[in-house]
């Protein structure tokens, strides 16, 4: 806004600005999709009530100023997307585990039918951390019996494997066994610890591309309503779906589809498939994708898949986050509303394929390029997928995000409700993950031209933190979660303003804005909500001081063990 009259308008394509009165500004911002002069005018003319003829100088006028991108120009821009001259394949599929034998063995059957019928045959690698001598041995059971029933090998790696893994990356790097236990083992104060997991299984793919597959889901699909094959480059582009009980999960019509060939489909999306298809593609929205697809070196890094069933998160505000679409299923009806509040069921897919330069990694179902160096995972503690993704954006140059318009099925071992109040307890306050990724983003761009040199540059920066005092570390964290937390506010009070006195929902929206409210006031972000309890009389502030310190460390030696894991052959 600049003054009463007058609107800064800004093109987030090629991030060219101009000035433009406000009734002009409203008008051109109907001017969303390729067109036309005249048809431009008419789209002009109908925003603003007036003429075509009026609005031909101020269209003339926007398109001089560079506010437009012309078709030609966005087809110059989508055959600088790299295709690879070799499809990129999947080589591995890697699950990890721990104490769940009977999802193990569900899991490796319906996998090894899909892989069958659809004549794929990558190697399958099951990470065991189970911590008890039954669950290990059960394990190795289903893994001998769906081997044998297959006819396809399975590696295993188990806690005296990954041990002697650890023994010999320390031999060959000179890494310091503490960073290595924390890398791949978590640290023994944190017995959740899926990242570790996950890193000892980066470590053992090195040199290939490989599709993460929690435990826990099913290789069923549901097709998003209303989904199509057209793409979308730039954007975040899911929608949730909500359900009133298991009941319609079960009864659901899924479908089997090539699981690892979705994957490979957008992870080799190029110039050809998009010009090809430059009718069904909806331009870039941002100067960040812009910038990478005109760079001519941009890959898709990382693809998923949406989810079916229980949502894996615990707590239900990012529905109340989301977009119109989202939040006018949820309020539905009250009863639909009571229901998702509580029992997690959710369908979250996008209804097109993306490419995007917004991190996506919800790990259920996530295929990577490891053929670079791609960094690691958090090892401890959840929200570990959403630390790689930021940190596969930030550090990987150039890399994009693909998402496919399928969900797959997420059914644990127990029906899994979400905490009463779940959402208002976390609308102010934030996790161990929550809060590195805030500090990560508090450090600006990192130098290097290379995944290897900006890994160690954000590794060294983040190390730099340990010397400052509580009061320096609080400042950057309230800088990093203050805009999250107006937009909380903000969205919450928008919401309020339009309901009525008997919205049913109404109290609840009260309750997440003063919640958020109160993180905006706090000055105590030094304590995540996920290290309330103290053992041995260590504070949280401390415990997070020592969590980013080792991860700091991590980073820096991540790319020596991702060389040296290459040359070990680990897994070959």
């Amino acid at each position: 806004m600049l003054g009463a009259q007058k609107l800064l308008l800004r093109n987030p394509v090629n991030a060219r600005t101009m000035i433009a009165d406000r009734d002009v500004a409203a008008s051109l911002s109907a001017c969303r999709t390729f067109a036309s002069v005249d048809e431009q005018c008419n789209r002009m003319a109908s925003a603003r009530g007036t003429q075509q003829s009026d609005c031909a100088q101020s269209l003339r006028h926007a398109i001089d100023a560079g506010l437009f991108v012309s078709l030609p120009e966005s087809r110059d821009i989508i055959c600088r997307l790299a295709s690879s001259t070799v499809p990129r394949s999947i080589e591995a599929i890697a699950i990890p585990t721990r104490n769940r034998p009977k999802l193990l063995e569900r899991i490796l059957s319906q996998l090894h039918q899909n892989l069958s019928l659809f004549e794929r045959n990558p190697q399958i690698i099951v990470l065991d951390d189970s911590d008890n001598s039954a669950a290990q041995q059960a394990n190795t059971e289903v893994i001998a019996g769906q081997s044998r029933l297959s006819g396809r090998r399975v590696l295993q790696i188990d806690k005296k494997t990954k041990q002697r893994l650890i023994a010999q990356l320390a031999i060959d790097t000179g890494i310091s066994s503490g960073c290595l236990e924390f890398a791949l083992g978590g640290g023994s104060d944190y017995p959740v610890s899926p990242g570790s997991a996950r890193n000892t299984l980066l470590l053992s793919t090195v040199g290939r591309r490989v599709l993460f597959l929690d435990d826990d889901i099913q290789c069923s699909l549901a097709l998003v309503p209303g989904y199509s094959e057209r793409v979308t480059l730039g954007g975040s582009g899911t929608e949730s779906w909500f359900f009133e009980g298991e009941k319609e999960i079960e009864q659901s019509c899924l479908v089997v589809e090539d699981i690892v060939g979705l994957h490979e489909k957008v992870m080799n999306f190029g110039a050809l498939d998009m010009v090809e298809n430059l009718a069904t593609i909806s331009m870039v929205d941002s100067h960040a994708m812009f910038r990478r697809i005109g760079s001519g070196e941009a890959r898709v890094m990382a693809t998923q898949m949406g989810i079916y069933g229980d949502c894996g998160v615990d707590s239900p505000l990012t529905s109340y986050l989301s977009g119109p679409q989202t939040w006018s299923r949820l309020v539905n009806s009250e009863g639909l509303y009571r229901a998702a509040i509580k029992n997690r069921l959710i369908l979250r897919a996008p209804a097109n394929f993306v490419l995007t330069n917004v991190s996506h990694t919800q790990a259920h179902c996530l295929a990577v390029d490891n053929t670079d160096c791609i960094p690691p995972f958090l090892p401890m503690l959840r929200g570990e997928d959403g630390v790689f993704g930021l940190l596969l954006a930030r550090c990987v140059p150039n890399s994009l995000f693909g998402l496919i318009p399928r969900a797959i099925l997420h059914s644990p071992d127990r029906v899994r409700e979400f905490t009463p109040q779940a959402a208002i307890s976390s609308a102010g306050r934030f996790t161990v993950s929550e809060t590195i990724m805030a500090l990560i983003c508090t450090l600006g761009p990192s130098p290097g031209g290379t995944s290897t040199q900006r890994l160690a540059s954000l590794g060294r920066s983040l190390q730099e933190l340990r010397c400052a005092r509580d009061e320096e570390l609080q400042d950057l964290l309230q800088s990093a979660f203050e805009p999250l937390l107006i937009r909380v506010v903000q969205l919450m009070q928008a919401r309020l303003d339009k309901c009525d006195a008997v919205a049913f929902w109404k109290n609840d929206l009260e309750q997440i804005r003063d919640s958020a409210l109160a993180g905006l006031n706090s000055r105590n972000q030094l304590k995540p909500v996920d290290l309330e309890d103290e053992p041995g009389g260590v504070g949280p502030n401390v415990r997070l001081r020592g969590i980013v310190s080792a991860f700091a460390d991590l980073l820096q030696a991540w790319p020596a063990l991702i060389q040296s894991a290459g040359r070990l052959g680990l897994t070959t």
